[in-house]
């Protein structure tokens, strides 16, 4: 694996998108029938590595793959070129807490990655500290919550790793509901999806963490660890539990956890959610390189009339949204 480093002295091994268990997972699940390779390609004098299916068609963009890292240095063999990648991480900030403040980006192109450099504080205490000057309520509601939770259902058990499927499921089923609720679309359509969380948590790859009150899990998260890095990936939970946060437990188990293993970075990946932020210590920018195809720049154009929609006519965006989710159910089932 190689490493990388930005004008902000943060080293990080490349994405965890370009491993091999990751790659080889999602040929053995989406293409079956093929054969499948990594190789490295270059656009723009810089690599990356790509799943080749069938020595033909080269993986850009794929379901749950949010975008790469190129490699620090070219490889010593000759490589192959790419015209154009959708998602690659461009460059890193630091987040001084002001969202107004963030560099401009061109939504139909680019998007936010957050993440937490962990190794700028010595512990899960002055982090805390840290979390009370971004959101100074941030804590102590949190520790409100828990303890009404306590005090009405039960003590909470945290588990960072559990090999139980149906953790998986649970969560998978939280998911689908939650998009059902904001009109958005069902990740889980597609059931192969499903299986490549089953497979790479079989792997060792996916972690899945829980919350549970008794025997019942109130908030599941799926991520990935890898090189000291723990990336936050899929989260949801028990809406009947709302009232005390159960996501925000959850994942305040899994940062003083990472402190605790000496992780040294917490990577929530694409999405610039507000929660996100009151955590974030940085952030990427993702967006693409290359020479977009005609289908490249329609596809853009598709997402600024998406984020147009969704901003400024959000009622009848999601009704739509709904309506194709429906017509997407009946032609499955």
């Amino acid at each position: 694996m190689h490493t990388k480093s930005s004008s902000n002295g943060i080293d990080y091994t490349p994405d965890i998108f370009s491993s091999d268990l990751y790659l080889s997972t999602l040929g053995e699940i989406y293409f079956p029938n093929s054969q499948y390779s990594f190789e490295v390609f270059e656009v723009e004098n810089l690599y990356y590595s790509l799943l080749v299916i069938d020595g033909k068609r080269i993986i850009t963009t794929f379901p749950f793959l949010d975008f790469f890292h190129h490699l620090t240095s070219p490889p010593k063999k000759n490589t192959k070129k790419v015209a154009f990648i959708p998602r690659v991480s461009q460059t890193i900030e630091r987040f001084e807490g002001d969202r107004n403040k963030l560099v401009h980006i061109d939504a139909a192109k680019e998007e936010l990655a957050p993440f937490i450099d962990l190794t700028s504080f010595s512990d899960w205490e002055k982090y805390q500290k840290f979390l009370s000057t971004r959101k100074h309520d941030l804590v102590t509601d949190t520790d409100r919550r828990l303890r009404k939770l306590i005090r009405e259902k039960g003590t909470p058990q945290f588990n960072f790793q559990t090999n139980d499927a149906h953790l998986l499921t649970v969560c998978t089923r939280w998911k689908t509901r939650h998009y059902e609720h904001l009109g958005g679309t069902d990740m889980f359509i597609d059931p192969r999806h499903k299986q490549f969380l089953v497979a790479l948590q079989k792997k060792g790859l996916a972690i899945v963490s829980s919350l549970s009150v008794g025997k019942d899990p109130i908030a599941v998260v799926v991520g990935m660890l890898e090189k000291n890095i723990y990336y936050g990936w899929i989260s949801a939970y028990d809406r009947a539990y709302s009232i005390y946060a159960p996501g925000r437990l959850l994942l305040h188990n899994l940062l003083q956890e990472s402190f605790r293993r000496g992780f040294v970075r917490f990577d929530f990946l694409l999405g610039a959610e507000e929660y996100k932020w009151y955590y974030a210590t940085h952030y990427q920018i993702v967006g693409p390189i290359g020479k977009p195809s005609f289908m490249d720049q329609l596809n853009f154009w598709r997402k600024k009339i998406m984020y147009w929609g969704r901003t400024y006519f959000p009622t009848p965006y999601y009704f739509l949204k709904k309506c194709a989710i429906h017509l997407l159910k009946m032609k499955s089932s």
